[in-house]
């Protein structure tokens, strides 16, 4: 067989859009043939999908797949051209193999927003292909484009703990939520389970930044008291209340990005915080928000 050359992969990649590691795969598959080449690339959608590429996927759905001992669980984007594509059972299939995929063939807690390196994992329930020959044959059967935007995988790790998930308006958001505590009952109650869905739903309609202040990195920190520094003193503020203005307006900052701290979205008075409505309904029990992600479609 002649040897692969780049203009020949090039000349390939000029014709069907394919990735330059795509065509240089089919064509030595080929032996060196293009026309073997192309055949190869349509029957695998990598062809046709590559015309949609540049297509613009703002549709799509945000899926969930919770473990049944609900020890572990992922939080997926996958994203289309349409939303009636998107409500598809073709779609909604589409989404539940990557979910699974990711929830068996992953380990460890893992919010990843790139997804470069595992679209070329072999796909969990199909050895024969990959993630994205999967979304190509998917790409050619829908006539959209699709792309799997960021993926967010958890699982409870030395103790116990739940991975509990919320979905809003049917897929165009979602929370994924780590939670332990300490009593292995209380963990598998369903007083457990509740909580940290409340918890999930303030988060999705709140979106903190961090869950308590201790995570607030420190030269985010100094960035926020150096600009209500300056604020203080163009306000005329004398130097010797400068620094308790400064700790009042770090303490709204908080009020404001961390989870904890926010006011209860439940709560009309706005009075109580997050942390307050966990330490109600933990009825004693010991209860910490480990680690969230929200996505929301498209953003």
């Amino acid at each position: 067989m002649s040897s692969i050359s780049a203009k020949d992969v090039a000349e390939l990649r000029r014709q069907t859009g394919a990735g330059m590691m795509d065509c240089k795969k089919a064509l030595t598959e080929a032996e060196g043939s293009p026309d073997k080449a192309i055949e190869i690339l349509r029957i695998k959608g990598i062809a046709k999908a590559a015309g949609k590429s540049e297509r613009k996927t703002s549709e799509g759905l945000v899926s969930f797949l919770i473990a049944e001992d609900g020890k572990s669980g992922v939080m997926v984007e996958v994203n289309c051209e349409t939303d009636f594509v998107a409500r598809t059972d073709d779609f909604k299939g589409i989404c539940g193999e990557i979910a699974d995929h990711l929830l068996h063939s992953k380990t460890g807690n893992v919010i990843d927003e790139s997804c470069e390196s595992l679209l070329e994992e072999t796909l969990g329930s199909d050895p024969s292909k990959t993630i994205k020959e999967f979304i190509n044959a998917g790409v050619a059967k829908l006539g959209e484009n699709m792309r799997i935007s960021r993926y967010a995988r958890f699982e409870v790790e030395g103790g116990p703990g739940i991975v509990n998930a919320y979905s809003h308006m049917g897929g165009k958001a979602g929370v994924l939520i780590l939670a332990s505590t300490e009593s292995d009952e209380f963990a598998s109650s369903d007083m457990f389970k509740e909580l940290t869905e409340e918890v999930a739903i303030h988060i999705c309609a709140y979106s903190p930044d961090y869950i308590s202040p201790g995570d607030v990195p420190e030269d985010a920190l100094e960035k926020e008291k150096a600009i209500y520094r300056e604020q203080a003193l163009s306000e005329g503020k004398p130097e010797a209340i400068v620094e308790k203005i400064i700790l009042g307006r770090i303490n709204k900052f908080y009020s404001e990005c961390c989870l904890l701290k926010q006011a209860y979205y439940r709560d009309e008075t706005g009075k109580e915080k997050v942390e307050e409505f966990i330490n109600k309904s933990a009825s004693g029990n010991v209860v910490t928000i480990d680690r969230f992600a929200r996505f929301q479609l498209g953003s």
